[in-house]
């Protein structure tokens, strides 16, 4: 082998590490930008309209200190969410429609339009005042996913729903002062309705805390209900399947956004 064959080997040799060296570098580089630009959490904030991602999990207390600088008004801690958008309860929901369109009970069929009107989200079960977030490493979970971020302003009205007399959600304003006894006389007051408690009530609270008595208990202590609040007029407890109905729309309830 002469000398001129020798260097063109070499040479060629040469540039076929070079190609070799250039393509990994652009596979790695490649690989590597995809790490760091993959998104590891998206929050759709319903009140503006407006999404907000990170490359990285960051802590609810960061989601929420980010969100609070697009809105222009103090949220409503005990009514603010954070909905998971890849749970469903569609199917929870269309259970219970299917279960009271087999019945002919009057207020069973006032439920029933009632329910199919309800826009129903899974809420994780997190508080979203940052105050206490802020004081607790528990409260403060690092987020990944596609969630939807509500943060209403305080709301003006309590909800009721009572199946009984209405197929539809009652809306009655917030009364400085009144507890639930209050909110009762005068919902029948205004609706001419003889009795003034149902045997049964429930109350959702906003931040869906559940409280489940018998008509004796509200007479003996006050009970203050929070802006957003519903009351449910549970079905009447001879109503075949009355006892599962009433609780699996309870359960719903407890994920229901803005009537």
């Amino acid at each position: 082998m002469n000398m001129i064959t020798l260097l063109k080997k070499l040479l060629k040799s040469n540039k076929i590490l070079k190609k070799i060296h250039i393509i990994t570098y652009l596979i790695t580089f490649s690989l590597s930008t995809s790490v760091y630009s993959e998104v590891i959490l998206k929050v759709e904030i319903h009140q503006t309209n407006s999404v907000i991602s990170y490359e990285t999990p960051p802590r609810l207390s960061q989601l929420l200190q980010d969100s609070y600088k697009l809105l222009d008004y103090r949220p409503y801690t005990l009514g603010s969410a954070l909905i998971n958008k890849d749970k469903n309860l569609e199917i929870e929901k269309g259970a219970l429609l299917s279960t009271l369109k087999t019945k002919n009970e009057n207020e069973l069929i006032n439920l029933y339009s009632i329910i199919k009107k309800i826009d129903f989200r899974y809420k994780e079960n997190l508080t979203l005042d940052l105050e206490k977030i802020q004081l607790s490493h528990n409260l403060n979970p690092k987020l990944k996913g596609s969630y939807e971020l509500h943060l209403p302003k305080r709301p003006k009205y309590i909800f009721i729903i009572d199946p009984i007399r209405s197929r539809k959600i009652i809306k009655t304003k917030v009364q400085a002062g009144y507890d639930l006894t209050k909110y009762l006389k005068n919902y029948h007051q205004k609706s001419n309705n003889k009795s003034i408690f149902n045997d049964k009530t429930t109350i959702i609270q906003a931040d869906k805390t559940i409280t489940n008595k018998e008509s004796s208990y509200w007479n003996n202590k006050k009970y203050y209900l929070s802006p957003g609040s519903i009351i449910y007029f549970d079905i009447n407890k001879n109503i075949e399947k009355a006892s599962e109905i009433n609780a699996s729309l309870i359960s719903l309830l407890q994920h229901q956004v803005d009537f």
